[in-house]
């Protein structure tokens, strides 16, 4: 019975934690990468019948433990390539500004829900 108290005690001092803007964790990157990095991922959501949802979320801090995220609609349904990446990424960029007074000097871009067929023209578009 101590136990599943103190597991309960720990989910609360964890969403405690949350809520006043403390971390929960963090990624150790390699010691290469310690300064102005910014991580991006951006997938895009189909449903059927309905336009295409573009989510994008990227890390505003050093550690890894900030992020922006951002939802956009596609200007169709079943689009895969992401028209409005650009002005996803200059919001970004400039809410990562805002925060650390620099721009990041690298960028890691994780893109998700490409086919094979489909990756040299969304590699095109969106670079």
């Amino acid at each position: 019975m101590l136990n599943k108290g103190m597991s309960a005690v720990s989910g609360v001092l964890l969403q405690m934690n949350v809520k006043i803007g403390l971390p929960l964790w963090q990624a150790p990157k390699p010691e290469s990468l310690q300064k102005n990095v910014m991580i991006i991922g951006a997938d895009v959501h189909h449903k059927s019948g309905k336009l295409s949802t573009i989510g994008f979320v990227a890390s505003m801090n050093d550690k890894c433990t900030a992020y922006l995220s951002l939802v956009e609609v596609a200007s169709g349904e079943k689009m895969e390539i992401m028209e409005k990446i650009g002005s996803l990424v200059e919001k970004a960029l400039l809410n990562y500004f805002k925060i650390n007074k620099a721009y990041p000097e690298t960028i890691i871009f994780y893109r998700d829900g490409v086919s094979d067929g489909q990756f040299q023209v969304v590699l095109d578009y969106e670079i």
